[in-house]
């Protein structure tokens, strides 16, 4: 294989597929990535750890000969990354390995041979839909404030994407508390309910990687694999084989005990409050009509009280919550006002806002 290369676009692909590769892997080949280039002048880049896989396209500038390798991916990336020119990266490999040119530099790094390198899974879609970067990785991104980390319960560890005859939405929950995000520009024809469970690390991978790119997205679903396919960028990664929740059964109706309250506002009594807030994290609302009144303290006696203004129409109460869990859920949104819906101190709290119909949360108190 004998290739040329724009640096910055080597740089971008490469450090993208490369997030797949971990520190140490039971089998070196995977600490590899496939360079692979055809006759149609595409260098295509492939990294994967079995379970997800990373694919970028690069447009070359020159093909001498086209071929396929496999090459260290991080020691590649690491020495694109060090060039400070924005020129060209010519890529030679050979039996010996791989020489990297960059203008007077040259790089020679071990090769190992294409055909020990994990072949791309052929996925048999069930169900294939086109949407926008940009609302598929608002999707994702809203549900990541509370998907769950390492739990016992696999269904806990992603995020849950359903389309439906009326919506695409994301579902994601920790177990205390709950994430629906709704769009209802996208559905499939029919009664059909199409489902996928989304393992964190292909969620997190997915919004970092299509974050600021615009563009539409293909997605194809089968019963066990998901296949996104963007234009320079793409993501194969096996799906969580856990059934999901009936979720909407956790979700409790909207409450006339609705508290209404500047996002912001609550959001820097929540900090202020939780700079003396035990290891526990906990802080108590004292909610009365016109004001809320945040608590937390420490186990040494310090103790902070921060007063906010709010509505909560003619009524109080007393609640408390683990206040990363809330400051997470309020992050998510970007209106000016949100609502709590608080009917009895130790049910389940609905959080929406009349400004962002599309997201609902559902979190739980902490029941003294």
């Amino acid at each position: 294989m004998k290739i040329s290369v724009s640096t910055d676009k080597l740089r971008d692909a490469l450090q993208y597929v490369t997030n797949v590769i971990e520190r140490r892997f039971t089998y070196p080949i995977l600490s590899n990535v496939l360079f692979e280039v055809g006759e149609d002048g595409i260098l295509h880049l492939r990294a994967t750890d079995h379970d997800l896989s990373l694919m970028a396209d690069v447009e070359t500038m020159s093909v001498t000969e086209t071929g396929a390798v496999t090459i260290p991916g991080k020691k590649c990336l690491d020495v694109v990354r060090a060039s400070s020119q924005s020129g060209e990266v010519l890529i030679h490999a050979d039996l010996d390995g791989v020489t990297l040119t960059i203008g007077r530099s040259k790089f020679n790094l071990s090769t190992m041979p294409a055909s020990e390198f994990p072949q791309r899974p052929n996925i048999e879609a069930d169900a294939t839909f086109t949407i926008s970067t940009k609302d598929f990785v608002h999707l994702l991104q809203s549900a990541i404030s509370t998907m769950g980390v390492g739990d016992v319960r696999p269904h806990l560890n992603g995020t849950l994407i359903e389309l439906t005859s009326v919506h695409i939405r994301a579902v994601s929950s920790d177990g205390m508390s709950m994430c629906i995000c709704t769009n209802k520009n996208y559905s499939v024809d029919g009664g059909e309910i199409v489902t996928a469970l989304i393992p964190r690390k292909a969620v997190l991978e997915l919004t970092k990687a299509f974050a600021s790119v615009d563009d539409e997205l293909e997605i194809s679903v089968a019963a066990n694999a998901l296949v996104v396919i963007g234009s320079e960028r793409s993501l194969i990664t096996n799906l969580i084989e856990s059934p999901f929740p009936a979720y909407m059964r956790i979700v409790p109706d909207a409450s006339d005990a609705l508290l209404k309250c500047d996002r912001n506002l609550f959001i820097q009594a929540i900090d202020q409050a939780a700079t003396l807030a035990d290891t526990s994290m906990r802080i108590y609302l004292d909610v009365s009509p016109d004001s809320m009144e945040l608590m937390a303290n420490t186990e040494a006696g310090d103790r902070a009280e921060v007063v906010i203004p709010v509505d909560f129409g003619d009524r109080s109460t007393k609640v408390a919550f683990k206040h990363d869990r809330l400051r997470r859920i309020l992050d998510t949104f970007s209106c000016e006002e949100v609502a709590l819906h608080l009917p009895e101190p130790r049910d389940v709290v609905r959080i929406d806002s009349a400004d962002e119909e599309e997201l609902l949360f559902v979190v739980s108190p902490i029941r003294s």
